[in-house]
């Protein structure tokens, strides 16, 4: 779930929000034959691995960008899909506390690196701060993702699990933009301090229903309720359901009106974040008032078209249908 967005919105004072800036660093990677100029032809297929487990041979294509006046390398997706490793080593390397540049490797014009590589990098920076064997280990999982679990009242707000602290002991934020309105009480009511999961939850509840009268006796039966309570919740889950509904629906692109001027007015000058949407993480950066941000799309480095583009909008800003799922922690 991703996509782009250029239609103009209006600020709650008549004035535009401030730009935001986006930055794509995804590509495929298929490995040439430099002698023949063609494919190389795909290698065995490797024993069984947990899908949790880095692949010895994956490898991401490296770019340069300008960034504060100093050139620095950049790290590509070679897939679309979530990886927050990659967002959280690019942060790393615009602040300048790692480099890149001894593990890059030369296929052509173009220069790349082992996952296991940045993996590393990654470990070893974490490794600097503290010795928590349990949250390195946590490292070698995002390479495939990692479980958040958005709640709707603030940009900063996640569901606290093992996997979050390796962005404190960073002294890195993770952010998102899918903030409810107060000004929309019912569904603030509703919603605010409440996470995707949880209302996910409901919906399910509400879109089981069929009747008040066939679901009061099933309640009964499922959750051990009297009759009485049985009826209110009844009532309860057919007046959430539809709140819960059209909140989905108004904001399927994962990013609010009310996100967006979070995301402008909480981050600091200069600051460097990783910002989640859509299942994506990817690197955010605010500078002149202005938010940047780099999702990995795929068509990027193979076009070489510079990375940044305005984030001016939460219309018509993704791709693909908003689609309801469970967060099953995997562990």
């Amino acid at each position: 779930m991703s996509g782009e967005q250029h239609q103009h919105v209006v600020g709650t004072e008549g004035r535009p929000p401030p730009a935001t800036v986006t930055t794509s660093t995804c590509t495929t990677s298929t490995p040439i034959d430099s002698s023949t100029g063609s494919p190389k032809p795909s290698p065995p297929p490797s024993p069984k691995r947990s899908p949790r487990a880095p692949k010895e041979d994956l490898f991401y294509w490296v770019k340069k960008t300008s960034f504060l006046q100093r050139d620095v390398s950049y790290i590509c997706q070679n897939i679309n899909g979530p990886c927050p490793l990659l967002a959280i080593c690019n942060v790393l390397l615009l602040r300048g506390h790692v480099s890149i540049d001894e593990h890059l490797h030369v296929m052509g014009p173009s220069n790349f690196i082992f996952a296991r590589d940045v993996v590393s990098i990654v470990e070893n920076r974490l490794a600097e701060r503290v010795m928590l064997t349990e949250v390195v280990a946590l490292v070698q999982t995002l390479q495939v993702g990692l479980d958040v679990n958005v709640q709707f009242h603030d940009i900063g707000a996640f569901e606290y699990t093992n996997a979050c602290a390796i962005f404190d002991l960073l002294d890195m934020r993770l952010v998102h933009g899918w903030v409810v309105d107060p000004q929309d009480t019912a569904a603030y009511s509703l919603l605010a301090h409440k996470s995707y999961n949880q209302i996910v939850d409901r919906l399910i509840d509400y879109h089981s229903i069929e009747s008040k009268a066939q679901s009061i006796p099933i309640l009964m039966k499922e959750r051990s309720l009297s009759m009485d309570d049985a009826a209110l919740k009844v009532d309860q889950i057919t007046t959430e359901g539809p709140v819960i509904d059209a909140f989905l629906a108004d904001s399927a692109s994962q990013l609010t009106y009310v996100g967006l001027i979070q995301l402008h007015e909480d981050l600091k000058e200069r600051e460097l974040a990783v910002f989640f949407r859509n299942n994506h993480f990817s690197t955010i950066f605010k500078s002149k008032k202005r938010t940047m941000r780099s999702p990995t799309l795929k068509s990027t480095f193979a076009t070489g078209k510079e990375a940044r583009q305005a984030m001016k909008s939460v219309q018509n800003v993704t791709s693909w249908p908003f689609r309801v799922y469970r967060i099953v922690n995997s562990t």
